[in-house]
Order: structure tokens, then sequence, then C-alpha cells
């Protein structure tokens, strides 16, 4: 009798916290400025009811409140502890306490006085912030449970040379970026001074850094940029962003008014990129090495690594890196472990599969193209795809409602519209041929630095007139490329996922124009190189032969060393050209 109480008391306990987090983050706060408050109580009701029916499901499925019968170690205890601590700060700094100003708002156009209200809120933000602890504690202790053991289990079964890689990239790329951000803001947090009628090269595209820093998108799970495009982007990357948020205090406070502290916490930001890309190039080389050649794997994460979409894009800071990490999660965990299990494994296992696949999805909706292929065609059968495919759902679904997403389809239409000025769907502004040579202009950047110029007030202009021939001929050889590849390995998996990503990819920006009214399909480079990269170069390796393995490890590796002094000229290049464009540390606070 006393256990049950207990289970029907902590089952209570979680509930209610849950529902206040939902509270709290449902995404209408843009509503309640403009007065619209039925759609917020629509919003909220429908939100909370969803998650009452969630949670009592996952308390009845999943039985989660036996999470204490996984044990996790006391530096697990306090890793979760910490995340939890962290996330509850995250809750009352951005749901909560943001929305004051939308709330005065609102006392503005039904006249009410809102000074009066101003401490009373603060208090509640509070109390609704420490409500939210069970839930976030319970969350983040099953997470930690469930795939912990994977990743410890990756990270010792590397070999010595996959060590060395993974030091060197993570420890030069930080070399790079601590000498690169003590010269200039402009990959990490651009501020660009009052230049109007110059302009420079610069390698890279439409960078939202500077606003992704002062909205801390990286843990704000209210943020305007974690939307239809990213919903779960903040459960994701909250951990890099804890770790960095801690390194820029630690560092603040040690040497109190000598750093920034927004400027110090991008960096951070930067350096878990690094750490990400290196990941990626190892799980990328073991995928590529199972169907080819173990030297020859290595010559191709060397190119991918020194490519300009890997460099530009690990110094610079952006959504698309943690969004790839975990989209190549997905893949590996595909192409190595699970279409290699039996029917009876996969059954087993197909939980760690949905979750993965839903981090994938979660953190940029476009991943569902290489989930759905992978659900297909890892499936033994079709009862197998089927209930692999509702549980997907099930999780996605119960995934948007417990992070309180679900509110965005109140106001689905209206951010549609808003996106809709990234492309060019209808060819209203632009023509098909611009959008095409901006597209192969993309195309050469997964490889070469592109031609882009810098201009105060647009930020970046990106015309077909700027773009030299080279990059054209370039593109057609890297598509050509890519395409025999697909020829000669068309039976893998894997080149099939890379072949479907590409014709995602041209029609995403080749069709409908994705990022072509501001000229910036270069920004995409990093999330579609990966594909790009390994299926071009597959044709050495197979008109070489096994026999002459070396000689086709020789030529990608001549190859990336092209590559690589081309890029860290364009990267030189930029740091010199933005000394005078760029100021060197932003000149806000963080408060």
């Amino acid at each position: 009798m006393i256990k049950l109480i207990c289970r029907l008391t902590l089952g209570f306990l979680l509930l209610l916290s849950t529902m206040t987090f939902i509270l709290v983050n449902v995404p209408v706060v843009r509503d309640v400025a403009k007065s619209k408050m039925p759609l917020v109580f629509v919003s909220v009701g429908i939100s909370e009811t969803l998650a009452f029916i969630t949670i009592c499901g996952m308390l009845y499925a999943y039985n989660v409140l036996n999470i204490w019968k996984n044990r996790i170690g006391a530096e697990g205890e306090f890793f979760v502890l910490l995340l939890t601590g962290f996330s509850a700060w995250a809750t009352l700094r951005f749901p909560i306490w943001t929305r004051w100003g939308f709330i005065k708002r609102f006392c503005e156009l039904q006249e009410i006085d809102a000074n009066k209200y101003e401490q009373p809120f603060y208090q509640l933000g509070v109390v609704a912030a420490v409500m939210c602890v069970p839930f976030l504690y319970v969350g983040w202790r099953w997470l930690y449970a469930k795939f912990m053991p994977g990743i410890i289990g990756f990270f010792k079964s590397l070999s010595k040379a996959e060590w060395l890689y993974f030091s060197l990239f993570w420890g030069l790329g930080t070399v790079v970026l601590i000498t690169i951000s003590f010269q200039t803001s402009v990959f990490t947090f651009p501020m660009p001074l009052d230049k109007p009628d110059e302009e420079f090269p610069m390698g890279i595209s439409v960078s939202d850094s500077a606003l992704l820093i002062n909205g801390d998108t990286f843990c704000n799970n209210t943020s305007s940029a974690n939307d239809v495009r990213q919903p779960l982007f903040a459960i994701f990357s909250a951990p890099f962003a804890m770790f960095s948020h801690i390194m820029a205090a630690t560092l603040c406070l040690t040497l109190p008014g000598v750093f920034e502290y927004k400027y110090i916490y991008a960096i951070a930001i930067a350096f878990w990129q690094i750490g990400s890309f290196a990941v990626v190039g190892l799980l990328l080389r073991r995928i590529v090495a199972s169907f080819t050649d173990e030297s020859f794997s290595w010559a191709v994460i060397f190119l991918y690594s020194v490519s300009w979409s890997t460099v530009i894009f690990a110094l610079t800071v952006e959504q698309y890196v943690f969004s790839l990490l975990a989209l190549i999660i997905f893949i590996a965990y595909c192409v190595l472990v699970h279409q290699k299990r039996s029917v009876e494994d996969q059954k087993e296992n197909s939980l760690n599969f949905s979750l993965i696949a839903m981090a994938a999805i979660g953190t940029i909706t476009t991943s569902l193209i290489p989930v759905v292929y992978f659900t297909i065609a890892t499936a033994k059968k079709i009862k197998s795809f089927v209930n692999q495919t509702i549980e997907i759902i099930a999780v996605g679904l119960g995934s948007v409602i417990v992070f309180s997403k679900f509110g965005l389809l109140f106001n689905l239409n209206q951010r549609v519209e808003a996106l809709s000025a990234y492309a060019d769907m209808d060819s209203s502004q632009l023509g098909p041929v611009s959008k095409i040579q901006q597209y192969l202009h993309f195309v050469y950047s997964t490889f070469f630095s592109p031609a882009v110029f810098y201009k105060h007030g647009v930020v970046l202009e990106v015309l077909p007139q700027d773009i030299p021939v080279t990059v054209y001929i370039g593109s057609i050889l890297i598509s050509a490329a890519c395409a025999l590849g697909f020829i000669l390995f068309f039976k893998n998996r894997f080149v099939q996922c890379c072949a479907l990503w590409i014709l995602f990819g041209f029609f995403l920006m080749g069709v409908m124009g994705w990022g072509s009214r501001e000229n910036g399909m270069a920004l995409y480079a990093s999330y579609f190189a990966w594909a790009y990269i390994p299926l071009a170069v597959l044709p050495i390796f197979k008109l070489t032969g096994n026999n002459y393995v070396r000689l086709g490890t020789s030529v990608v590796t001549i190859l990336a060393i092209i590559v690589a002094l081309e890029t860290f000229s364009s990267v030189l290049e930029i740091v010199e050209q933005s000394k005078d464009f760029m100021l060197l540390t932003p000149v806000d606070s963080y408060l």
C-alpha cells in the first residue's frame, strides 16, 4: 500500500511538473502581444490536455518512475543534476522572464498599468521554474541512462588512429578558433562597423551567429529560431550550451573585465562545434570503410575535414552543426548497427531507433528524408516497417507535446508565410536560371570557398553576375562525379541515401529556391556536404580497383591537400579583410 501511495504521489508530481513546463513554454507569446487571447487559451488548453494523456501513457507504457533502477553512477547523477539546474535556469530566463515584455505590451493595449504586476510576475516565474525541476530531472536522467552507455562505448571503440584524428582535428581547430577570435569576430559574433560603401570578399553566406547568441537559441526552447524547422533543437543542444556557459562564466569570473561574456560564450559554442565535426568525421570514415578500404576511407575523411564547408562552419556559430551531428549519428547507427540486426533484435531496439530518428528530425525537420529512407530500407518485413513507423510517429508526437512545441501548429500559417521570404517558390522575383546559378554556386561551396561579398545593410550579396565561370565548371564536375559514384555503388544503402539527399537538396534549393532571395544557399553547404564529398570521390576507388587502392588513396589525398590550401587561404583572406569591417568583440553585456 505504501509503495502504491509513493508511486501515485511521484506520478502526480511528475504530471504537474510536466504540465507546468508546457504552460510556460507554449509558443504563443506573439499572439498575446497582439491581444489574440482566444488563440492563447485554445493553444494552452489543447497542449495541456494532450500532455496529460501523453504523460499518463508514458507512466503506463514505459514505467518512467522506475528510472532509479538504472544505475548511472555518482558522476552520472552529478551530470544529470547539473543539467537539470541549468535547464531550470534556462526556463526561468527565457520562457518566463522574456514574456514580461509581451505582457506589458498587452497591458498597454488594454490600458492597464503593468508596473504593479511586475514583481509578482517574477516571483511566480521562480516558483514555476522550480516546479519544472521534477520533469527536467526525470527526462534528463532517462535520456542519460538510455544513451550514455552507447556514447561511452563509441569512444572506447576508437582505434589509436581515430583518437589521433579526433585529437588533431579538435586541437588544431581550437587553436585556429582562438587565434582568429582575438583578431575578428566575423565567424562567432559578427558586428559590422558602419562602412556602407565598401565590400570585401567573404567566404560565408548569411550568418545568424549574433542573433543565435543574443537569443541563446542553443538552450532557449522558445527562441524564434527553434520553430517548425528545428522544434527540438534546444533539447539536443542543451548539454553543449550548458558547458559553453560554464566555460564563459568561469573565464569571466576568473578575469573580470577582460572578456565580454557573450563573445566568450560564442567562442565556446564554436569549440563544441569543432568537436562535433570531429565526431561526424569519425562516423563517416567508418561508414565509408565498411564498403571500401581503411586507407581510402582516411583519405576521404581528410578531404572532408579540410573542405570549405567543414572548416568554415566549424568556426561559424550556426545551428546546422549540431543538426548535422544528430543526422550523421542516425545514419551511422542505421548503416553500422541497425541494418545488421535480426528481426528480433530490431524489434527489441526499436525504441532506440525511434529516439535517434527523433533527435535527427527534431533538430531540423528536413532530416525526415533520410529517416524515411532508412526506415524503409532496413526493415526486414512489412510488419516491422509498419510497427517502426508507428513508433516513430508516436515518439515524435509525444516529444513535440511534452517539450511544449504542439502550439507551433496554431500559428503555422503565419510562420510558413514568414519563411517563404527565404525562398522563391513561384519565381515571382527570381527566374529558374538564377536559382540554378545559385544552386551551382552552393554545390561548389561543398568543396571550395565560393565568391561571396559582404555589403553593409544587405549583409551579403551573391548575384549570378558575381559568380565566376570556374565555379560553374567546378560544380558541374562535382555533380558528374557524384552521379558516377552512385552508378558504380548503387546497391550500397549509404550511397543510395547520399544520392537521395543530393536530389532533395536540388529540389529544395534549385527548384523551390530556398535561400535564393537572400542569396544565401551557401549557408547550407555543411548540411549537405557529407553526401557530396564521399560520393564524388568514390569513382576514384572503383576505377583504380583493389590492386591499386594506394593509387586511389594518393589521388584523393592530393586532392585534399589542394582543397586544404585553398580553404585556409580563403579563411586567412576573410580574417584580414574583416578586420576593417568587424568589431573585435560585441559591446553589449550579457544581462
